[in-house]
Parts: C-alpha cells; structure tokens; sequence
C-alpha cells in the first residue's frame, strides 16, 4: 500500500541534492576531467561515481532500511519497501564539455511506485521536483517557487514537444 511521501523525505531530497551541487559544481568545465566509457558506450567520470556514492551513504545514514540503485554504483539492498534511485550526472558529455544541459536525478521509490522526485540542475540554476499528490514545482536560484503541470491540451496536433539538450549537439566529442 502507497504512502504519501512525508515533509522531512521532501526536505532531505533537498539536501540530497545540496551534497550533489557541491560534488558536481567543483568538476563542471575544469576540462580536465578523465573520461571513461562504460561497457554500453557512454560515458562516466570520477565526479558521477562520488556523487552517487555520497548520496547512497547519507541515504544510508538517514534511512539504514531502504534500498538504493545508482547508475554507476549500483544497487544496494535494503529492508524496507523503500528504494532510491539516483543518477549522479546524467548529461554526462554535456558536464565534461561545459555545457549546462546535466542535472542529479533522484527519485524515490515505494512499493514499486515513484512516489517523489528531483531533478537538480545547477548550472541552469533551476530545480525540479514532484510529488505523489502535491503536484510539481520549479524553484529557482533566487528561491522563487512557481508550480508546474502537463498540458491540458487535448490533441497531439498543436502540441509542443521539448528535446533538451538540442538534439543537433548531441555527439560525441570527446
């Protein structure tokens, strides 16, 4: 049975992302970060690692019973019906190259349903954030909040359909 998501696993989401945007904020356009390819072809640095590997600990920390899934770290078991999901970069070509097009996902995850989650993407300095019955919200870096919803239009004809980045800078330049 879904529960509704509680203020304080809203607010520690919030950290979450706060330890992740100082993690990625001293690695963003260094250029000199050392790239790996993962055995499917995409890319990872040092940063996507230690960014999952603090979040998974202060879950760890907090909430010793849920489980945790990183994308470069993997998963890691827990006891309860809890499970979070992060991606520590995700635009990983766009961090390395100094574009601004990555964000930190995490999401949080109950009894099999997303019942929250968070995009952080600082160097557009906006936050994105949804949750089961209260609805979504952009925050901007001044602190101004303004919520956010799907279209009420009915019909694909007319709809506007957003690609980010464009998908014309989308290759690989390493």
């Amino acid at each position: 049975m879904m529960r509704f998501v509680n203020v304080g696993d809203v607010g520690f989401m919030q950290g979450l992302a706060d330890a992740a945007d100082a993690l990625t904020g001293d690695g963003w356009g260094r250029g000199d970060l050392t790239v790996e390819l993962k055995s499917d072809g995409s890319p990872t640095t040092a940063i996507d690692l230690a960014v999952e590997a603090k979040l998974r600990d202060l879950i760890r920390q907090r909430f010793p019973a849920d489980g945790f899934v990183g994308e470069e770290v993997g998963t890691t078991d827990g006891s309860s019906e809890r499970q979070w999901i992060v991606d520590g970069i995700d635009g990983t070509t766009a961090f390395v190259q100094g574009r601004p097009e990555w964000s930190t996902l995490v999401s949080l995850v109950e009894d099999d349903q997303v019942v929250a989650g968070l995009t952080s993407s600082p160097a557009l300095r906006r936050r994105w954030s949804g949750v089961v019955g209260r609805g979504a919200e952009v925050v901007t870096v001044d602190g101004q909040s303004h919520p956010i919803e799907v279209s009420a239009h009915p019909l694909l004809d007319g709809a506007r359909i957003g690609s980010w980045p464009h998908p014309s800078s989308v290759a690989d330049r390493f």
